[in-house]
C-alpha cells in the first residue's frame, strides 16, 4: 500500500490536519461537543460535507484504502481519554457495513488534544460504473453534547459527513478520437486505465515532478495542452526499451501495450 501512497494523497490531501493553520485548532471553555472537521473546504465550492472518492483514479490493483478524517473537539480539552460513538445513517446510506465500507462504532478521543484521526475503511466498487455513500453522523452521548452544533455560516465543521464512492473514470472526448493528430489517442494510443497510471509514473521519473498524477494527466488530456507529445514520447520510448529488455508492457486485454499512430 504503502507505494501508492501519493496517489490516495492527491485525491484526499484535504484530510491532512497538519495543514491546518494553529488558529485552527484554538478551543474555548464550554460544553463540548464534536464536529467533523474539514480545514480545506472553506475555498471549496462543493457542500461542507461531501467528500467525493474516486477510485478510478487509483491503480487497478488497490481494491480498499484506509482513510483518516478528521473528528474536532469544541470546548474544553479533556484531562481523560472520553469515548464517543460515529454512525452510519443506514436510510441516508447506500454502501454496504463490511462490505462496501467498514468504521468501528465505539472510539476513545484522546485527552489534552483537539482533533481525533477516524480511521475508514474504503472497499472499491464492483464495477466501473457502481457508486455509492456513506453518511456518518456523531450523536448526541452523555460526554459530548453534539446536538449543540450550529451550522449556520460555518465552513469547515459538520455534525455529519457524506462520502460519495465511485469507480467512474470519465475519459476525455479527445482520447477516445482515433485518426486525427489533434487527439491525444495519434500521441498515446488507445486508453485504458494501466496506461493513465503508466504514464503518470513514467512522467513523474522523468520530469521529477510528482504533480503528475493520473488526475493531471487527464487535465492536461482534457485541455488538448502541449504536454501531450512529451506524454506521448516518454510512453514509446518507455515501451520500447521494455521490449528491448524482453519485459514488454501488456495492456488490460493482454495485448501488447502501444503508444500512438505517431509513433509507428
Amino acid at each position: 500500500m504503502n507505494k501508492n501512497i501519493f496517489y490516495i494523497l492527491a485525491i484526499l490531501v484535504c484530510f491532512n490536519v497538519y495543514s491546518c493553520s494553529k488558529s485552527d485548532l484554538i478551543t474555548y471553555d464550554g460544553e463540548r461537543l464534536l464536529v467533523f472537521f474539514n480545514p480545506a473546504k472553506e475555498a471549496s465550492q462543493s457542500p461542507i460535507d461531501s467528500v467525493v472518492f474516486k477510485f478510478g483514479l487509483l491503480p487497478i490493483e488497490i481494491t480498499d484504502t484506509l482513510i483518516s478524517y478528521p473528528v474536532k473537539l469544541v470546548g474544553k480539552k479533556l484531562d481523560k481519554p472520553t469515548p464517543f460513538i460515529v454512525m452510519a445513517n443506514k436510510s441516508a446510506t447506500t454502501g454496504v457495513e463490511n462490505k462496501d465500507f467498514i468504521v468501528q462504532a465505539e472510539h476513545s478521543f484522546p485527552s489534552d488534544t483537539v482533533i481525533y484521526n477516524l480511521p475508514i475503511r474504503i472497499f472499491r466498487p464492483s464495477s466501473a460504473n457502481s457508486k455509492f455513500k456513506i453518511t456518518l453522523e456523531l450523536p448526541q452521548t452523555e460526554n459530548f453534547n453534539n446536538d449543540a452544533f450550529k451550522s449556520e455560516g460555518n465552513k469547515k465543521e459538520s455534525n455529519r459527513v457524506v462520502f460519495y464512492v465511485t469507480d467512474e473514470l470519465i475519459i476525455p472526448a479527445n482520447w477516445t478520437i482515433s485518426g486525427s493528430a489533434l487527439g491525444a489517442n495519434f500521441h498515446l494510443g488507445p486508453f485504458s486505465r494501466k496506461k493513465l497510471q503508466l504514464i503518470s509514473k513514467i512522467v513523474i521519473t522523468r520530469s521529477g515532478n510528482d504533480v503528475f498524477t493520473p488526475d493531471l494527466i487527464l487535465s492536461n488530456v482534457a485541455t488538448n495542452s502541449g504536454n501531450i507529445t512529451t506524454f506521448g514520447t516518454w510512453l514509446n520510448e518507455y515501451l520500447v526499451d521494455q521490449a528491448k529488455k524482453g519485459t514488454p508492457v501488456l495492456d488490460e486485454d493482454g495485448g501488447l501495450m502501444k503508444a500512438g499512430d505517431k509513433f509507428k
